[in-house]
């Protein structure tokens, strides 16, 4: 009877396509319904959902469901289910379509289609799952903890993956209740844990209790055994990857990733997620995992340029230039190349090329860097009237207390280029009650006390700058040699 009804299906689906598409499209979707029809919609039709007097145009509205949702439009492919919904629904016909919303994001056709699911099938947990997250997205709180609570008492955190997966890019509010009522059933969590050892959901259910606890060895604890026993699971993976982090695991999250990539080697997306995480951690490690990803996609703009930031870092300059002209060669993230280009051409001396870079920034949203750098780059040039313009033109675009900031720095050089040293040094005074922290301060104050040969107070603001930039090899050396001076 199965194969009947789905060679009926078949046959039906194809006339309709057919009608209104070309030979070629005809054929590409008679496959892709004859694979459905013979799995799962066989057992769909033997459901009360499709009387018999009407289960031509029942099956006519799935199968033209299910090709909207092979050609990927959801919405369409959830209004042709919802025309099945009926008070004698199947459970598969409204668990379908509540699949199909929850992935058009459709949350009142889920609730739609949830309802009638639970009224086929009352005991199916994953019904009463599905309905809570529909009315968590609904902002219906007090329907989403009952369907939650129903959920568990059904079973239901035994599917603890499913729910994981569920939350990526849905609602905060859904992810909170839905903890608050697994803390009401902590204890028989435990229990259940107890019974099956080698379960990995459940363990992360309590993980993520012990998260909303702040109990960091717990949740450590539960995510190791959940990875354990589901390490070929890639969504365990993920989820424990998400509760190293919170806890700072490091070489926990780094075992989780590499266990991921073993078992999604061509993922591109964890792999860069990767080394966005071993760039806080590891640069050299990172820099080996954006290797990889620009070797199989060498025109990725986003891969180089997170490549090239990290060779900056790391003081690989060549390295660095050589993968932000590849950037300029493919078009991708122009300004900052040009920023960065610019900074590095300072570097090697040559003004003239850092100029260049500097004045093909365009974007809004580096303007103002734009004009800070070129500010600079005048001013040791000793060009003031194209400082002043840069300085006024960087004006407008700063807040109140970052334009106090630039101001007092801007008439700071400029007196000290004039040779009016007290009234830089006044300036940098001013600039001091606004921001104490402010490195460049200390550094300007140096020099001009070291220009005024106050020796003792240049080489006291000196030791103020490395107090806030230890990093700089360049000002230990400067003090290196005034001590070396003042000892001999």
């Amino acid at each position: 009877m199965n194969r009947v009804l789905a060679s009926a299906a078949y046959i039906l689906m194809c006339r309709y396509i057919g009608a209104r598409l070309g030979a070629c499209v005809k054929a590409c979707a008679g496959i892709a319904l004859c694979a459905f029809a013979s799995q799962s919609f066989a057992v769909s039709v033997e459901t009360p959902g499709l009387p018999i007097d009407d289960s031509r145009e029942a099956m006519h509205n799935l199968l033209l469901g299910e090709f909207s949702a092979w050609r990927g439009d959801m919405p369409q492919a959830v209004k042709y289910y919802q025309a099945n919904l009926g008070s004698q629904s199947s459970a598969k016909v409204a668990e379908r379509m509540t699949r199909l919303a929850f992935h058009a994001k459709d949350y009142s056709s889920m609730l739609v289609a949830t309802d009638a699911w639970i009224q086929a099938s009352p005991e199916q947990a994953k019904a009463h799952f599905y309905k809570s997250l529909a009315a968590a997205n609904l902002a219906m709180h007090d329907v989403a903890l009952s369907e939650m609570s129903e959920d568990l008492r059904l079973g239901g955190a035994t599917d603890f993956t499913r729910l994981v997966n569920s939350f990526e890019g849905q609602s905060f509010d859904a992810e909170e209740l839905y903890i608050k009522t697994l803390d009401n059933y902590e204890q028989q969590l435990s229990v259940l844990l107890k019974k099956h050892a080698h379960s990995y959901d459940l363990p992360l259910a309590l993980a993520l209790l012990a998260l909303r606890n702040n109990d960091s060895q717990k949740a450590k604890e539960m995510a190791l055994s959940a990875r354990a026993n589901g390490k070929e699971n890639p969504a365990v993976l993920e989820f424990t990857i998400k509760v190293f982090e919170r806890i700072g695991a490091v070489e926990e999250v780094q075992v989780s990733y590499l266990l991921l990539l073993d078992l999604k080697p061509n993922n591109t997306k964890v792999r860069h997620r990767y080394a966005l995480f071993l760039t806080d951690e590891n640069n050299l490690a990172a820099i080996e995992q954006l290797l990889i990803l620009n070797r199989h996609y060498p025109n990725n703009g986003d891969y180089l340029f997170h490549l090239s930031l990290i060779y900056i870092e790391t003081s690989q300059d060549e390295k660095a230039v050589s993968s932000l002209e590849q950037l300029l060669a493919i078009g991708s993230h122009l300004d900052d190349v040009h920023y960065y280009l610019g900074l590095l051409a300072i570097d090697k001396g040559d003004e003239s090329d850092a100029e260049n870079h500097f004045l093909q920034i365009k974007g809004q949203r580096l303007l103002g860097k734009r004009y800070q750098a070129l500010l600079q780059l005048y001013l040791t040039q000793n060009n003031l009237d194209a400082a002043v313009q840069q300085s006024q033109l960087l004006e407008p675009l700063l807040t109140t207390e970052d334009a106090s900031v630039a101001n007092y720095l801007s008439q700071s050089s400029l007196y000290a280029l004039q040779g009016d040293f007290e009234a830089a040094l006044a300036a940098l005074n001013e600039l001091e009650k606004i921001n104490n922290e402010l490195s460049q301060l200390y550094y300007r104050r140096a020099m001009i006390y070291r220009q005024t040969r106050q020796l003792e107070n240049a080489e006291r603001a000196m030791r103020r700058f490395i107090t806030l930039e230890p990093q700089n090899a360049e000002a230990m050396h400067l003090l290196g040699q005034w001590v070396a001076e003042v000892d001999h």
